[in-house]
């Protein structure tokens, strides 16, 4: 087991006893200090060897939490979170980070990289797509463990599918290295698309499908995206005689 490289799946009965709760706070000036560089963005310092997370102060607001409620989420709680259809392939992004980390990169320059996967998470009343950039430290680097960006990017573009991209930090910014799709995101619908595309071919519009799935607009609009995708279908047209053949 090598949770250093985020080895999510084969870590389940460590992580599930350490809670998100920070233990320490030593650090509550630098995370104040990261709170005004980055405003509205939850940022994490995880450090299972030590058994804690240190976390931003909007962190339960931004998961739709009380402050009470987020101090007693643990990992496997935080997995929960995670859409249903995305979660395999976020185990997967998370496994292919410690495959390019340990067959590709030198660790003494882990630093230099960022890892970003993009998945859909619940919050109150409906997922939402966060984008998660990750930071890794080299092994013996202080303070150890990684850091973690979450962001919320529903409206800055729809959501496709579970996706990792990685690049490389030079002076003038990132660099991109490569991308990595899970093979069980790059074909097949999952249970809720075909619901929509059952909605869609009965003529429902994006907002009746909602009020039936109990889902937000913004979650169907997402689906539809996947739709077109999945079924290399330029328009809802194409999409919607696939449903009828």
């Amino acid at each position: 087991m090598e949770n250093k490289f985020g080895e999510i799946a084969d870590d389940r009965q460590k992580s599930n006893s350490v809670t998100l709760n920070p233990k320490s706070a030593e650090s509550n000036e630098a995370v104040k200090y990261l709170e005004t560089l980055f405003p509205g963005r939850v940022i994490l310092w995880c450090c299972k060897e030590l058994g804690f997370w240190l976390y931003t102060k909007n962190t339960a607001a931004f998961y739709g939490l009380t402050p009470e409620d987020l101090a007693t989420k643990t990992f496997e709680d935080y997995r929960h979170m995670i859409h249903p259809d995305d979660l395999e392939g976020y185990v997967l992004c998370s496994r292919k980070i410690g495959q390019v980390m340990k067959q590709d990169l030198n660790p003494a320059d882990w630093a230099q990289y960022r890892f970003i996967i993009h998945k859909r998470v619940w919050r109150k009343t409906g997922y939402f797509q966060l984008r998660e950039e990750r930071i890794y430290q080299s092994p013996g680097q202080k303070p150890g463990g990684h850091h973690a960006m979450m962001s919320d990017v529903t409206e800055d573009y729809p959501f496709s599918c579970v996706q990792l991209d990685w690049y490389k930090v030079g002076p003038l910014g990132y660099t991109k290295i490569n991308s990595y799709t899970p093979q069980n995101q790059e074909s097949g619908l999952s249970g809720r698309e075909g619901e929509v595309l059952r909605l869609l071919a009965e003529g429902f519009s994006s907002k009746e499908i909602a009020d039936q799935l109990f889902i937000s607009v913004n979650t169907v609009r997402n689906h539809r995206a996947n739709l077109l995708r999945k079924t290399n279908s330029k328009n809802g047209i194409q999409v919607l005689k696939m449903a009828l053949n």
